[in-house]
């Protein structure tokens, strides 16, 4: 009755190249020698209007997408035409048979032409195309079919910008171009069913049925057709006994109706086998279309009986509650359209304990519901609505009108699969061009969707923006960037469609959760990220967020493969599905059954099982997250306890603790838990005594009924309770400033400390170590003063954490952080500590991250002999990774002073690391060797680049030698040497540095070129190499004196990473590599093997690309080259460095500074000389914003200065993303060169964070401004119009913003917040982003 065949396989191509190609066809066909594969495109990369390649990157010849070897010139083709002939046979035609040509799939924008003739013009990419042509086809007959593919209409917005009216989805949409999924020949019976809809209800045990009758031609009233209903099981064979039947007759059009009729079973089911992820139990339901007794048409279609609805805050599958775990990913074409690699990524889902998956940003083929249909997983179906792009113009009424249309076919095609859950009517589209206009129409588009199918709740992506929260069927949160889970009423539920960063992946971003570790490899990163993660999803969890979707197990934690490229056999092409004929290398996460045997279906990067841990539906998660614990109280710990599962189960728990191998404490907890339901668990013991620090394992089993479900081992670490009072042995004299509760605590650790005034810090001693206490209020910098005096006297100082009191020109940044790290822990005052110490000092969790104990760190000090022992971030979009130090050392020519941050007191009691920690301080800051600076001199032309490097970048204090003058080298006991004077002193020189150094100097070797190879084995005695081998990325050997304090953030020379709204940029550190011969130690040596020049330099930042460029680059990875050479020679040492000497890095000057002070060199930074001013005290950051001339300046205005402004953590608002400055150092103004004329809009959020200042209270003052441009102040709305510019600010939020305009060729401006009396405000929390309130 129905016949169909397949039109796959080999067509003509005619490529069409220009601009704007039309989709007419053509009268002259020229095409090509080679043919195109149907179902496949033809574009496997394209230029974007940047000018930068998608889909290849030729540097490593990876071109992911090539996979039919069409030729590179096609992908310049927007548009081309393909074109085959077919012949229908007889059976086809036979009798009053409808023919049909069905594409599933054509990409852009088509036309399709039979014999020439139009008879389709199709804009909808990823829906299926069917059209009638009974009417010009014939048997036996030669038929040729054209069809014309193009890009998608555009049109120009206000900006200047084209944008299309059509829904491209993602990449794949912009990509692809041409017949992408399969072509059919189809037949049908002049009378035949169509549009069927299944719904079945478990709350009313009740399946319905409706299908349309098409007729060839009107339904005429002697009509009398009948339809039977009969419902097997999915694998039962047709003529087996049915489940349920039944008869229905046709019900007959009503006027104003279509003129086929309709018939419509509404059956009572009781026994219906249901269909949930673990059992997915499919019918075959079959519609047979009688015409008297005789069967004219027969429509069969698989479901499953189930129902889904929500109720409050809960998804309710079959009448339980189901908590969603969820993953997405984007579709890339032909190497994902197999089955195989389908339910690879299912399975894999299923064992990483992911029960949905997010078909996000356009329909999938519709094998990807099959197969979840039969792999139980629950599908949320998406449409291609999808603005994360931005390309479209979404106010224009043919792109509203394409929306609708998409959306009805996309509900006709899907609506019967048992799996789709939610229909997702978009994604992101909350900053689109034209978004009011668009949003407008919404409700319509959900109206749509309900008259289609009420069965099934609505979500929009990421949008909860673009809907009223009283049409709101389920909220959407995508990454935190427009709420939070706190703002959630739970009136409905809340799912996190997308969550994770791991696109963003960049050190800055993953420092916070794993330490400097993340800096070594982008692994390492991952791990970071997959922490991060892990801990929002904990979080989430035990919030009761009702479905959490990590982005993504299918790709970002994998590892990319094939390792080669796979050359395919030849395969059948008039078949169903693509025929690539190769898989290149690492163009797949998931094995698509299309690699040879061998291959694992996929294969786990260090993310999966921390994310896979954290998804497990039944397991058991700490509810509390300190681990170490002092030994003279009961430790207790709770549990929350997961069933996700369908099912009531008991449960028992058995708890074991540990301590140093030995039993103590055994508790076993038995109950009964409700599917979906969190349960808490807890337990208490009593450690046993310590002398030192000792390991606590617990370990806890999950039991349901007899089955163990979960395994759980902590280690804890437990600490003698005598450090808070044993005495610290420091060596000499302490004195003591600040209040009563730290002296307490101070005086415990040093008996004999005294308690001194500020006004008495003058009459110290030298030798004495002075101890400031927490917190101190300084509001005159009288006590600063007396410290920085006591320090240049030679005085030691021990400043304990403050909130704006800082020593000298050191400026402390008042902002919170919850974990601290460094390089190396073999710092004196690191003694017992590791990285795991440095974070979760508290027991709580926040959606943000664990609790801070650092209330303010140091911004990183460029000039000085600093060593940062610990270092502290706020991610690279929040500020810009590890730019804070939280404990630093400095070093003058005669006193110290060590600067803390770490919230050691108002912790001491409770946690042992802030004991740890302040006992390392003042035992280090006691007994610390003083060395004397040493005398330094340097071989440098005076002027030349070394010389203004080290002399005006770095301060170092020393004597310069434009010749080399052996009798001048006793003067000095640290020598520095430009190798190019070097050699023109020639060997002679050489020799007597090398004396030189064996009795006993130090010289540093600064960078050398090729050619002066001759001069320096002439110095080392031995043969050296030097070879162009830039590198921005470098790593330190601590085990070496010189490495001392070298940070890992400085030998990372990758600050512009992706995405981040910092104005700063990618630096190499060196640009040479130097070799000798056995025998000197390697202090630095380059990271090699790393994707980061690739994400942060070659701008490397699709989503495709990202995992197979980690193994491109482990694959390609060259010989770590050697960038700074240590030995000792005789009673001296010397140093080779090729680190550049560039006076606008940071990090350059740093990395010298460091080197040099290691080596006895002294600064003249005049830290301690000098008070801080405006520069200091200055507004730290804003985000900045251009208004361009298309832009009504009102609206943007309007937008700006409303009193509930917010701006996410991306950085992103309505009118564009917006670009972070920071102060600059010497003045504190905020710079934008090249402003041009266009104003610009300054941001910033502003939180009073003054003690004891009550929620209603404000502090009034004055704002001070240096700027060589108009400006306008705006503060929480209003308008500042006195030119004294006083102000107002209340206890938190302060929405700060400053439109300038007529600047100068570099706008320039500075903002210092002063109280009334004049003095500078110290209480001020400066903020780029906000989520507190809801977003505009």
């Amino acid at each position: 009755m129905r016949d169909s065949f397949c039109l796959n396989g080999e067509w003509s191509f005619m490529p069409l190249y220009g601009s704007e190609p039309d989709i007419g066809l053509p009268d002259e066909l020229i095409y090509e020698e080679m043919k195109v594969r149907v179902p496949s495109s033809w574009r496997s990369a394209y230029v974007r209007p940047s000018g930068k390649p998608f889909g290849e990157i030729p540097e490593y010849d990876y071109a992911p997408f090539d996979v039919f070897g069409y030729p590179k010139a096609w992908n310049k083709a927007d548009a081309g035409v393909l074109h085959r002939t077919f012949r229908l046979p007889d059976s086809m035609t036979a009798g009053d048979k409808r023919v049909f040509l069905r594409f599933d799939g054509i990409m852009q924008k088509a036309a399709v032409y039979l014999d020439r003739r139009l008879i389709a013009i199709w804009e909808d990419g990823y829906l299926p195309l069917r059209v009638e042509v009974s009417a010009w086809t014939k048997a036996g007959a030669e038929h040729h079919l054209h069809v014309v593919c193009g890009s998608f209409d555009k049109v120009t917005i206000p900006s200047g910008q084209k944008k299309i009216t059509g829904l491209a989805g993602s990449w794949f949409g912009s990509l692809a171009r041409g017949i992408w999924q399969d072509v059919y020949v189809e037949s049908r019976p002049a009378a035949s069913l169509a549009d069927m809809t299944i719904r079945t209800s478990v709350r009313e045990s009740r399946l319905e049925v409706d299908a349309r009758l098409e007729l060839a031609g009107p339904l005429l009233e002697d009509d009398s057709y009948k339809v039977r209903l009969e419902v097997r099981d999915a694998d039962r064979e047709p003529g087996s006994a049915p489940a349920l039947s039944a008869t229905a007759s046709l019900r007959r059009p009503e006027d104003g109706e279509e003129r086929d009729g309709c018939v419509s079973f509404r059956l009572d089911w009781a026994g219906a086998k249901l269909w949930n992820p673990d059992e997915p139990h499919l019918y075959r339901l079959q519609l047979a279309l009688l015409d008297g007794g005789r069967v004219v048409d027969l429509a069969e279609e698989r479901f499953g009986f189930r129902e889904i609805w929500t109720e409050g805050p809960r998804f309710m599958l079959n009448g339980i509650p189901v908590n969603l775990r969820g993953d997405s990913w984007h579709f890339q074409g032909a190497l994902q359209q197999t089955e195989d690699y389908v339910r690879s990524w299912y399975r894999m889902c299923k064992e990483a304990g992911v029960n949905c998956v997010r078909l996000h940003a356009e329909p999938h083929p519709s094998y990807y519901l099959d197969i979840a249909d039969e792999e139980g997983m629950l599908i949320v179906d998406e449409t291609a609505i999808y603005g994360s792009s931005k390309s479209m113009a979404a106010d224009h009424p043919d792109f509203i009108a394409n929306c609708k249309k998409h959306v009805h076919r996309l509900l006709m095609r899907d609506r019967n699969h048992p799996s789709v859950i939610l229909w997702s009517l978009q994604n992101e589209m909350r900053w689109v061009d034209g978004r009011d206009e668009f949003k407008r129409h919404i409700p319509r588009m959900m109206d749509m969707i309900r008259e289609l199918d009420p069965t099934r709740p609505i979500i929009l992506e990421g949008d909860n923006r673009l809907l009223p929260k009283d049409m709101t069927e389920v909220e959407s949160l995508h990454y935190n960037i427009d709420g939070t889970i706190a703002q959630w009423d739970r009136r409905v539920p809340l799912v996190f469609g997308e969550h994770g960063g791991w696109w963003y992946v960049c050190p800055q971003n993953s420092s916070m959760y794993v330490g400097l570790a993340a800096y070594r490899h982008a692994e390492e990163a991952v791990k970071g990220l997959a922490e991060k993660e892990r801990l929002f999803v904990e979080y989430a969890r035990r919030q009761g967020v009702t479905g959490i979707s990590s982005f993504n197990f299918a790709h970002y934690f994998m590892r990319a493969m094939p390792e080669r490229d796979i050359p395919l056999p030849p395969a059948a092409l008039d078949t169903p599905g693509p025929k690539p004929k190769v898989i290149p290398k690492y163009s797949l996460t998931l094995n698509n059954g299309m690699l040879p045997d061998g291959y694992p279906s996929y294969i786990k990067n260090p993310a999966f099982d921390r994310m896979s841990a954290s998804f497990k539906p039944v397991t058991i998660i700490p509810a509390e997250y300190n681990r170490s614990f002092f030994d003279d109280a009961p430790i207790s710990r709770s549990f929350d306890v997961y069933n996700d599962t369908l099912h009531r189960r008991l449960v028992r728990i058995v708890f074991e603790v540990r301590q140093d191998g030995r039993l103590v404490h055994r508790e076993a907890l038995v109950f009964e838990q409700q599917p979906a339901e969190r349960r808490s668990a807890a337990i208490q013991w009593t450690p046993a005594p310590v002398s030192e620090q000792s390991v606590i394992r617990l370990c806890a089993l999950l039991y349901h009924e007899e089955e163990i479900m979960h395994e759980l081992e902590l280690d804890y670490k437990l600490h003698p309770a005598l450090l808070r009072t044993e005495p610290v042995d420091i060596g000499r004299p302490a004195a003591y400033v600040g209040g009563d509760r730290d002296f307490h605590i101070v005086r415990a650790l040093l008996p004999a400390c005294e308690r001194v005034g500020g006004g008495d810090i003058i009459r110290l001693e030298p030798e004495t170590l002075l101890i400031a206490g927490s917190k101190l209020d300084d509001a005159d910098g009288e006590l600063e003063k007396a410290m920085n005096g006591f320090a240049l006297r030679g005085g030691r100082v021990l400043l304990l954490e403050q909130l704006h009191l800082s020593l000298g020109k050191l400026a402390l940044s008042r902002q919170p952080f919850f974990r601290a790290h460094a390089g190396s822990y073999d710092h004196p005052v690191l003694q017992g500590l590791g990285d795991d110490d440095l974070m979760f000092w508290h027991e709580e969790l926040r959606e943000e991250g664990p609790l801070p104990f650092i209330s303010a760190a140091f911004e990183m000090p460029v000039q000085g002999s600093f060593h940062p022992i610990l270092n502290c971030g706020a991610g690279d979009f929040g500020d810009g990774g590890d730019l804070w130090s939280p404990l630093l050392e400095y070093r003058g020519e005669r006193g110290l002073f060590i600067a803390n941050q770490l919230e050691l007191l108002d912790n001491f009691h409770r946690v042992p690391q802030a004991c740890l920690l302040l006992r390392g301080l003042l035992a280090y800051a006691g007994i610390a060797d003083a060395a004397a600076a040493v005398r330094t001199g340097a071989l440098a032309k005076a002027g030349g680049h070394a010389d203004l490097f080290l002399r005006n970048a770095l301060r170092l204090k020393y004597d310069t030698m434009d010749v080399f003058e052996i009798e001048r080298l006793e003067n000095y006991e640290l020598l520095l040497v430009e190798p190019r004077l070097l050699a023109e002193a020639g060997a002679p020189a050489a020799s007597a540095l090398r004396r030189y150094a064996q009795c006993g100097g130090r010289v540093v070797v600064l960078a050398a070129e090729p050619g002066q190879e001759a001069v320096l084995s002439a110095l080392l005695d031995r043969s050296v190499s030097i070879r162009e081998q830039e590198t921005f990325h470098l790593e330190a050997d601590y085990a070496i004196p010189e490495a001392r304090g070298l940070s890992p953030l400085d030998l990372f020379g990758f600050d512009k990473v992706f995405l981040s709204p910092r104005e700063v940029a990618n630096r190499p550190l060196a640009a040479h590599g130097i070799e000798a011969t056995h025998g000197m130690s390697v202090l630095c040596s380059g990271v090699e093997g790393t994707a980061w020049k690739d994400y942060f330099v070659g701008q490397h930042t699709d989503e495709y690309s990202r995992r197979a460029l980690i193994e491109l680059n482990r694959e390609t990875e060259r010989p770590a080259g050697h960038y700074v050479l240590a030995e000792s020679l005789g009673e001296g040492r010397l140093l080779l460095s090729q680190l550049l000497m560039e006076p606008a890095s940071d990090k350059a000057v740093r990395l010298y500074t460091k080197l040099l002070a290691n080596l006895g060199a002294s600064f003249d930074d005049k830290l301690l000389a000098a008070a801080k001013g405006d520069e200091a005290w200055a507004v730290e950051k804003v985000m900045a914003l251009p208004c361009p001339s298309h832009v009504d300046f009102e609206a943007m205005k309007a937008y700006y200065i409303d009193p509930a402004f917010s701006l996410n953590n991306l950085g992103e608002g309505l009118y564009g993303w917006m670009m972070k400055k920071e102060r600059v150092r010497e003045d504190g103004s905020f710079r934008i060169a090249n402003p041009g004329r266009e104003r610009w809009f300054l941001s910033c959020f502003v939180y009073m964070l003054e003690p004891g200042l009550g929620p209603y209270e404000i502090r009034r003052g004055r704002l001070a401004v240096d700027a060589n441009c108009d400006y306008e102040i705006y503060m929480n709305g209003c308008k500042i119009i006195d030119q004294e510019q006083r102000i107002s600010l209340k206890a938190g939020i302060n929405r700060l913003i400053i439109i300038v305009s007529d600047p100068e060729e570099t706008l320039r401006i500075r903002m210092v917040f002063l109280t009334e009396e004049g003095s500078y405000m110290r209480h001020l929390q400066y903020r780029l982003t906000i989520d507190e309130v809801e977003p505009k």
